[in-house]
C-alpha cells in the first residue's frame, strides 16, 4: 500500500510480503534419577524445530520478493548432579550444550510466487522474465521513472534476473555451571554460583548472487561468497552472605562477576561485471580483448560510480565488557511487625571495543581510476590495486554508586505494605539513553479484609537522566496497579480482577537528514540537524477472570482482558506507517477442566485475539487482526 498511485505502472501491494509459513516442532524430555539420594541426577534433552516457507526481500537496485525456504534445528542436552553429604548444604553441578543448525537458502521468487502479492508478471523484449520488485513509485525513480516501453521493461531500469542466496549456519552453545547452598553454620547463610560458558558461531561457506542491473553503479553480476566466524567467551559468578550478628541485626553482602568477550572475524570476496542494460551481457576483463585505450566494445563498461571489480575484505571486530557488582544491606527488625534496611551498591563495568577492516581492491579498465583508485597508478594493463585499512577502538569505564533504603510493616495478619528506593549515580555512559541519574521507588500494599477476600496494589516509579548539554536524556516509567481475588471457603467459585496503568515518556536529542528543513531544526554538522525526539505511551490493562465448580470433578472458567494503549512519537519519514502507539487488544478466555479419573484430567481452553490499531490512515490503514486458538490437553500422573 505504500506505492501511490501516481505510479505508472501502479502496482499496490495488498499483503505483507515478508509473511512466514512456519510449523513449529517441540520435544522435551527429562528424567530425574535417586531424588531422594545423596547424589541425584538430572537429565535432558530437548528440541525445537521451525520448518517451512518464508518470504522476505533484497534490496539490489530495486527491492525483489525472496522466498526461502527455511529449517532451523535447535538441540539442548542437559545433565546435572546435586550432592546432600554435607548437613544443610546442597552442591549442584549442570552441564548444558546447545546445538543450532540454520539450513536456510533463498532464491528470487518465480512470477508465480510473485501474483500471490499482487505483483503482474514482467517480461523483458525477447520474452525473459524480470523482477522489478516490490516499490513502484515512478515518479520517484523506482524502479526507474519508465519501467515499460511498449508493454516490455525498460531494459535500462533497475531489475533482478537472478538471485540466490546459500549459507550453512552453526552454532553451539556449551555452558558449565556450579552452585552451592548452605546454612551450615548457626548465623551464617551463603550461596555461590560459578558459570562458564565457550560459544561459536560458525558460517564456512557463505554464497550471494546476484544477476540483474543496479543502474547507479552498473553492476550486472555480483558474487559475493566468504566465511565468518564469531565467538563468545563468558564467565559470571555470584556469591552471597548473610551475617546474623544479632536476633534483630542482619548483614547482607552480594557480589557478582561477569565478564564476556567476542572476538569475531569475516573474510569477504566480492566479484562483479558490469554492463549498461539488462540486455547487455557483462564482460570479463582480458588483455587480450581490451588492449589500451580501453575503448573497445569488448572492455567493461563502468561508469564513475561503479565498485571494485574484485574486493577481498577482512574484517575483525572485538568487544569485551567486565562488570563487578558489590550490594551491602544492613536489615534491622525494630518490632516484630516492623523492619527496614539501608544499603549500598557499587558497580563498576569496563566495555572495551576494537575493529579493523583490510580491504583488497582491483579495478579493470575502463575508468580504473575511480573509487579508492582515484589519482593511483595503473599497471602495464591498465589495471589499479589498492589496499585500505580501517581501524578503531575505545575504552568505556563507567562507576556507578547506588544508596538503598526500604522498609516493610505488618501491623496485623490482615495489613502489610513496604517501600523500597535506589538512587543511582554514574559518572560515564557508553549509550545516548544510558542514564547517568537513576530513582527508583516501590511501593506495596496487601490488605485481607476476610480470610475470603484480599486486595493489594502496588506503585513502581522509575526516573532516568542524562542532562549532558548535547543529550538532553530524560525517561520514566510509572506503572500503579491493583487486584482483588474472591475466593469463598466451600470453593465452588472464584473472582479475580485486576488494573494496571503505565506511563512511559523518555526524549533525548537526535541528528538526522531532512528535506526540506524544518524551521525549528538546528545543526549538528552539516548535512545534520538536531532536534528533540520524544516518545510517550500511556497504555490501561484490566483482566477479571471467574471460575465455577458446579461438581467436584468439573471445574469451568471465563475471563476477560484487554489492553488499551495512546501514544505519539517523532516520525521523520512521512510515509512511515505510525505503528502500534495506539491500539486495543482485546483477549478473551475459557476453559473447562474434567477430573476423568484420580490419575487422568481433561482439560480444554479457548482463546480469543482481538488487535486493532486506533492512529489515523496514514500511508497505511491501521492494523487489524484477529484470530482463534483452541487447546486440548489429556494430563496423567501416577
Amino acid at each position: 500500500p505504500l506505492n501511490p498511485a501516481t505510479s505508472s505502472p501502479f502496482v499496490p501491494i495488498l499483503q505483507s510480503p515478508h509473511e512466514f509459513l512456519l510449523t513449529r516442532r517441540m520435544t522435551d524430555t527429562n528424567l530425574n534419577l535417586f531424588p531422594l539420594a545423596p547424589v541425584r541426577v538430572r537429565l535432558g534433552w530437548s528440541r525445537v524445530v521451525n520448518e517451512g516457507n518464508v518470504f522476505s526481500s533484497i534490496h539490489e537496485g530495486t527491492d525483489s520478493l525472496l522466498f526461502q525456504p527455511t529449517l532451523n534445528t535447535q538441540d539442548t542436552y542437559t545433565i546435572g548432579a546435586s550432592l546432600r553429604f554435607i548437613p544443610r548444604t546442597s552442591i549442584n553441578y549442570d552441564q548444558f550444550y546447545t546445538y543450532f543448525k540454520g539450513d536456510n537458502t533463498a532464491a528470487l521468487a518465480t512470477p508465480a510466487q510473485e501474483s500471490l502479492f499482487g505483483i503482474p508478471g514482467f517480461f523483458l523484449p525477447g520474452g525473459l522474465p524480470v523482477s522489478l520488485g516490490l516499490p513502484f513509485n515512478t515518479v520517484a525513480g523506482q524502479p526507474c521513472l519508465a519501467p515499460l516501453v511498449g508493454g516490455f521493461v525498460n531494459p535500462a531500469c533497475n531489475g533482478n534476473l537472478f538471485y540466490s542466496r546459500v549459507g550453512r549456519q552453526r552454532n553451539s552453545y556449551p555452558t558449565e555451571q556450579l552452585t552451592v547452598q548452605s546454612n551450615y553454620f548457626k548465623r551464617v547463610d551463603f550461596s555461590a554460583r560459578f558459570t562458564y560458558s565457550d560459544a561459536e558461531a560458525d558460517n564456512p561457506a557463505f554464497s550471494d548472487i546476484f544477476n540483474g542491473l543496479i543502474t547507479r553503479t552498473r553492476a550486472r553480476n555480483v558474487n559475493y561468497s566468504g566465511s565468518s566466524i564469531a565467538k563468545r567467551i563468558n564467565i559470571g559468578g555470584d556469591f552471597g552472605i548473610t551475617v546474623r550478628l544479632s536476633d534483630r541485626l542482619r548483614l547482607i553482602d552480594n557480589f557478582r562477576y561477569d565478564q564476556f568477550r567476542i572476538p569475531t572475524g569475516w573474510n569477504y570476496l566480492t566479484n562483479t561485471l558490469v554492463g549498461a542494460t539488462l540486455l547487455t551481457a557483462p564482460n570479463t576483463f582480458d588483455p587480450a580483448t581490451c588492449p589500451p585505450p580501453f575503448t573497445a566494445a569488448t572492455c567493461p563498461q563502468h561508469i564513475a560510480g561503479s565498485p571494485p571489480d574484485v574486493s577481498n575484505e577482512f574484517f575483525n571486530q572485538f568487544l569485551r565488557q567486565e562488570t563487578n557488582l558489590n550490594t551491602v544491606e544492613l536489615e534491622y527488625d525494630f518490632t516484630r511487625h516492623f523492619s527496614g534496611y539501608i544499603g549500598y551498591r557499587y558497580a563498576k563495568r569496563d566495555i572495551t571495543t576494537r575493529d579493523q577492516t583490510v580491504e583488497l581492491e582491483t579495478f579493470f579498465p575502463t575508468l580504473p581510476n575511480r573509487g579508492d583508485c582515484t589519482g593511483l597508478p595503473l599497471d602495464a594493463n591498465g589495471v589499479c590495486q589498492t589496499s585500505t585499512l580501517d581501524q578503531g577502538g575505545d575504552f568505556v569505564p563507567i562507576n556507578t554508586h547506588s544508596a538503598l533504603l526500604g522498609f516493610s510493616a505488618r501491623p496485623s495478619e490482615k495489613l502489610r505494605f513496604s517501600f523500597d528506593t535506589e538512587q543511582m549515580y554514574a559518572d560515564n555512559t557508553f549509550t545516548r539513553i544510558m542514564p547517568r541519574h537513576m530513582q527508583i521507588y516501590k511501593g506495596r500494599i496487601r490488605v485481607k479484609p476476610a480470610d475470603w477476600w484480599s486486595a493489594g496494589g502496588a506503585v513502581n516509579i522509575r526516573e532516568n537522566r542524562n542532562d549532558t548539554a548535547d543529550i538532553n536524556n530524560k525517561q520514566h516509567n510509572r506503572s500503579f496497579a491493583f487486584n482483588t481475588v474472591l475466593a469463598p471457603a466451600e470453593g465452588k467459585w472464584g473472582l479475580d480482577l485486576s488494573y494496571d496503568y503505565n506511563d512511559i515518556f523518555s526524549q533525548t536529542n537526535i541528528c538526522f537528514v531532512a528535506t526540506p528543513v524544518p524551521a525549528t531544526a538546528l545543526s549538528c554538522g552539516a548535512p545534520f540537524l538536531s532536534s528533540l525526539s520524544t516518545y510517550t505511551e500511556l497504555t490501561h490493562n484490566a483482566s477479571g477472570s471467574i471460575y465455577l465448580k458446579p461438581v467436584r470433578r468439573v471445574t469451568a472458567a471465563v475471563g476477560y482482558t484487554i489492553t488499551s494503549s495512546t501514544g505519539d512519537t517523532l516520525i521523520l519519514n512521512p510515509n512511515a506507517p505510525t505503528g502500534p502507539l495506539s491500539f486495543n487488544y482485546h483477549l478473551p478466555t475459557a476453559s473447562l477442566a474434567i477430573e476423568i479419573s484420580k490419575n487422568l484430567l481433561y482439560k480444554t481452553g479457548w482463546n480469543f485475539y482481538d488487535y486493532n490499531e486506533k492512529s489515523d490512515p496514514g500511508p497505511t490503514l491501521p492494523r487489524d487482526f484477529r484470530g482463534n486458538v483452541f487447546t486440548i490437553s489429556l494430563r496423567y500422573s501416577m
